[in-house]
């Protein structure tokens, strides 16, 4: 999840132009975004009450939009999405990986 979501992030530094005109930009973003609720939804209860502050239920449900309403994506929803909702995430697993003792 961690992964995807530094990806995700990296579309940012293309700049909203960029973005705006590049399909492939917006693909790789709706991938990334698509990974990243698949992975949420497969957490376990512990794991997602350790980190209550973030947004699971919003994460997944971006995840089932993308994959199942795809034709209503808009490209403007998924950059603001990348640019406020992703750095606090990637924060938070960064965070949360941080606080995991090795076995």
């Amino acid at each position: 999840m961690l992964r995807a979501a530094e990806r995700a992030a990296s579309i940012l530094d293309r700049g909203s132009g960029a973005f705006a005109s590049d399909w492939t930009l917006l693909a790789a973003a709706e991938r990334m975004l698509e990974i990243i609720g698949e992975a949420a939804r497969h957490l376990d209860g512990e794991a997602t009450q350790q980190m209550s502050d973030v947004p699971w239920s919003r994460l997944r449900g971006m995840r089932n939009f993308l994959a199942h309403e795809y034709h209503h994506v808009r490209a403007e929803v998924i950059w603001r999405t990348l640019a406020a909702d992703i750095p606090p995430l990637i924060q938070q697993l960064r965070a949360a990986m941080d606080n995991v003792s090795p076995e």
